[in-house]
C-alpha cells in the first residue's frame, strides 16, 4: 500500500498537481465523502442524507394523496390587434380574464395570475371518521360523512 501512494504522489508531483495535507487521509476504517460513507465493506449513502431524503418522500408522495396542482403558464393572444391575456379552464374549456378565480367542473379550484393559471384539487385533507362513511359532494366539492349503521343520518 505504501509503494501506491508512493506512485499516485510521484504521479501529481510530475504533473505538476499537488494535495492539501490537511485533506489526505490513511488508513481510515470508513470515510465520509460527497455524501456517501465509504468503506472496506460498502459504500452507503450518509446516515443525515438517507433521512432527509425519506423525508423528502414521503412528504411528496402525502402531498399527491391528499391534493394535487396544474400550472399552466400564460401567453398573450392577439385578439384585434391588441394583447389578451386570459386564462382557459383545462376541463371545459371556459376561458377567465386574469385576476379571477372559479371552481371547475371537477372540483378544481382554478386562478389565474398575470404569468400562470393554477389549479389545485378542492378534495384533501382526512377523508375517514370513524363510525362514519365517506363520500365525495360534487356540488360541494367536499366530503360528508354518514354514519355506517344508517347512511341516511349525517355524522
Amino acid at each position: 500500500m505504501v509503494n501506491h501512494v508512493k506512485n499516485v504522489l510521484q504521479k501529481l508531483q510530475d504533473n505538476k498537481l499537488f494535495a492539501k495535507r490537511e485533506k489526505c487521509a490513511f488508513d481510515l476504517p470508513q470515510l465520509d465523502y460527497l455524501g456517501y460513507r465509504i468503506s472496506t465493506e460498502s459504500i452507503q449513502m450518509d446516515p443525515a442524507k438517507k433521512l432527509l431524503l425519506s423525508l423528502t418522500v414521503f412528504c411528496t408522495i402525502f402531498s399527491l394523496c391528499y391534493g394535487s396542482c396544474g400550472r399552466q403558464l400564460l401567453h398573450p393572444k392577439i385578439v384585434n390587434g391588441k394583447k389578451v391575456m386570459e386564462c382557459t379552464d383545462f376541463s371545459d374549456r371556459s376561458v377567465h380574464p386574469v385576476g379571477s378565480t372559479w371552481n371547475s367542473e371537477n372540483c378544481m379550484q382554478c386562478s389565474c395570475g398575470w404569468k400562470e393559471m393554477v389549479c389545485c384539487s378542492r378534495y384533501g385533507g382526512i377523508s375517514v371518521m370513524q363510525g362514519c362513511i365517506t363520500k365525495e359532494d360534487p356540488e360541494t366539492c367536499t366530503y360528508k360523512y354518514y354514519r355506517i349503521d344508517d347512511p341516511s343520518v349525517p355524522c
